[in-house]
């Protein structure tokens, strides 16, 4: 898949969560080809809807799946943002992800993410960031 096949398309559906949506169905667990009928109907619905799919928190399973689904453009590379640096550092250290992601023809991005060191009263609290700088190059590469 390529973000030029759908180039007219305006919307893009987020799959948020895949890690989570595999481990929480048992179903998926015991079936061989569950999970794959069940991306391959999310494109299919996608693509008559005229529109892209993004993968977000996905294993590489699923990410190899998406070779089969042209509609999915995108790949979130990252796991959550945590303001604090070090303490997550899934969310910029995305280089093996990121491989995958090209090697399959999908565009990899991260998460989102504070772009000052303070944010008195955020939804984390009173915590502070000094490693914006980091998060901000991750994102731009």
């Amino acid at each position: 898949a390529s973000a030029s096949f759908f180039p007219s398309s305006r919307f893009s559906a987020k799959q948020d969560w895949l890690l989570s949506e595999f481990n929480n169905v048992p179903a998926l667990q015991r079936s061989a080809t569950m999970g794959r009928n069940w991306l391959m109907q999310m494109g299919r619905a996608a693509m008559e809807s005229g529109m892209t799919i993004q993968y977000s928190m996905p294993y590489a399973r699923h990410v190899l799946q998406s070779v089969e689904i042209p509609v999915v453009t995108h790949v979130r590379a990252s796991d959550d943002y945590t303001p604090g640096g070090d303490t997550a550092p899934g969310n910029w250290d995305i280089g093996g992800s990121s491989i995958l992601a090209h090697a399959v023809g999908l565009a990899p991005f991260k998460s989102n993410f504070w772009t000052s060191t303070q944010e008195p009263g955020g939804s984390c609290g009173n915590t502070t960031n000094p490693d914006v700088w980091r998060a901000a190059a991750v994102a731009t590469l």
